[in-house]
């Protein structure tokens, strides 16, 4: 496992082979991601890290099952705390660095088993005030399987922090972290204007998104704008609390690009998530621009 750090203007952040994660990234000292300052490549938990890709799709599948072309696939949980598989395999793995610049990195992962067989890649770059993510993965089985990207920041979480990400709907929650029902969005979680998130648990998706969001935290004078390509048309929103995180301090909350709604498999056609054949590749892009309020 390697730590690599990259530097541009005043942008300075973290990568990490384990799992192709962010492991925090900062602009102009204060911190954009959940810190993890005492990280090293000998000792890193990609859930402690400040973002991670969901490759080859994001969060959960209920009973672990799902059917392709009259064939059905089994999963496996891949954690000792949740009986589901969660979000995909590729924050697990070990990534290669392909290249290295001082304010760029590009990594890659490969990925084989009974169901999803692929091959991942992550282009980094620092550029101004703008961190630029580009997430691709390529079927490299052989049969057509349903893929879906994502990614999963930890924001950093202050008394005045304010969220803007205007959307169409939400999906409420049922047993074991999975969405239930597609409603109207309450005004709690109404997001069209800037609004704080409430100090409450939050584990919902959202759809109809037109891929821009713009965090502030006017404590710091600093403002984060979130633009990220077409296909990411849907976010989740995760908020913890003590019952599932003892040690939660209310210090991050996770805004989650996807192109795909959760536990989208059963009906695959309409959720977002696309039907790859071998040799087939979904990319998207997100870009991450800072500025002072």
């Amino acid at each position: 496992m390697t730590i690599t750090t990259l530097t541009n203007g005043d942008w300075r952040i973290r990568v990490s082979t384990q799992g192709g994660a962010i492991v925090d990234g900062y602009w102009r000292n204060q911190p954009v991601f959940r810190p993890y300052p005492e990280a090293t490549a000998d000792n890193i938990e990609t859930l402690k890290c400040g973002s991670f890709p969901l490759v080859p799709f994001g969060n959960r599948v209920a009973g672990n099952a799902f059917e392709v072309n009259g064939r059905r696939y089994h999963l496996t949980p891949n954690t000792d705390w949740d009986p589901l598989y969660l979000h995909g395999d590729a924050w697990l793995r070990q990534w290669q660095k392909a290249s290295k610049a001082p304010a760029s990195m590009e990594l890659s992962c490969t990925h084989e088993s009974d169901t999803y067989t692929y091959k991942a890649e992550q282009v980094f770059e620092l550029k101004n005030d703008t961190l630029s993510l580009v997430l691709s993965v390529r079927n490299t089985g052989a049969r057509a399987m349903p893929f879906g990207l994502g990614h999963h920041p930890f924001f950093a979480l202050t008394p005045e922090t304010t969220l803007r990400a205007d959307a169409e709907a939400y999906w409420t929650e049922r047993q074991n972290f999975l969405p239930d029902q597609r409603r109207e969005i309450p005004k709690k979680l109404d997001f069209s204007k800037p609004a704080a998130i409430p100090d409450e648990w939050i584990n919902n998706g959202f759809d109809g998104w037109n891929g821009e969001a713009i965090i502030q935290w006017p404590e710091r004078n600093s403002a984060l704008t979130i633009t990220c390509s077409e296909n990411f048309n849907r976010f989740f929103l995760f908020h913890s609390d003590t019952e599932f995180e003892p040690g939660f301090k209310n210090d991050y909350f996770c805004f989650e690009p996807m192109t795909h709604d959760a536990d989208g498999h059963p009906r695959f056609a309409d959720s977002g998530l696309v039907l790859l054949e071998p040799g087939q590749e979904l990319t998207t892009h997100m870009a991450l621009q800072m500025r002072a309020l």
